[in-house]
């Protein structure tokens, strides 16, 4: 299944330069949340069948970046079992952990961003039993030159594949971009 989204966000007010004694301080990352649009926020999951969903998105940086990561938001992240994936919840009476990667590739290659882009994760995210906390691991992944260069291009294709052990609809509201000069 593929799905096409274009998102556009700002970040406008990301970094402020200061400096003292002549010399300027490193600047810290600042979080810029990419909201992912309807087709690539709700992932239907078989258990065992990976799901790849791929779109675009518009950057709009007053700033050049340098440096940042990319961040699974645990608060973005939520997971609805079906009926068939809660009676298999209800067997196990314990976490579930699913796998999700992500793929950042030129504006171009929302079609081919799985195999040219850049890959970030695998993010495992594991919610308890009843769904009512989630812990990512790792929560946040090196951005490459490449994926720099593209953010500040401002134009990007984004793929994320979602693998489920249990049947169900996993939805990512956003990704965040944890970026820096």
């Amino acid at each position: 299944m593929k799905r096409t989204v274009i998102t556009t966000i700002g970040a406008a007010g990301l970094v402020s330069i200061s400096t003292f004694g002549g010399c300027a301080n490193i600047i810290p990352l600042q979080a810029v949340p990419i909201p992912l649009g309807d087709s690539l926020t709700q992932f239907q999951v078989s258990a065992g069948v990976p799901n790849d969903q791929s779109g675009t998105a518009n950057f709009t940086s007053p700033v050049t970046l340098g440096r940042g990561n990319l961040e699974l938001d645990q608060g973005a992240i939520s997971f609805t079992p079906s009926a068939n994936g809660k009676r298999r919840l209800a067997a196990q009476d314990a976490t579930t952990t699913i796998i999700v990667t992500v793929w950042i590739g030129d504006l171009g290659s929302a079609d081919t961003v799985f195999d040219n882009g850049d890959p970030y994760g695998p993010f495992n995210v594991t919610f308890n039993a009843d769904f009512s906390s989630v812990t990512i691991d790792p929560p946040t992944a090196t951005l490459t030159p490449r994926t720099i260069d593209l953010l500040n291009s401002g134009m990007l294709s984004i793929g994320i594949r979602v693998e489920s052990p249990v049947d169900g609809t996993l939805a990512i509201d956003s990704l965040t971009f944890n970026v820096s000069l």
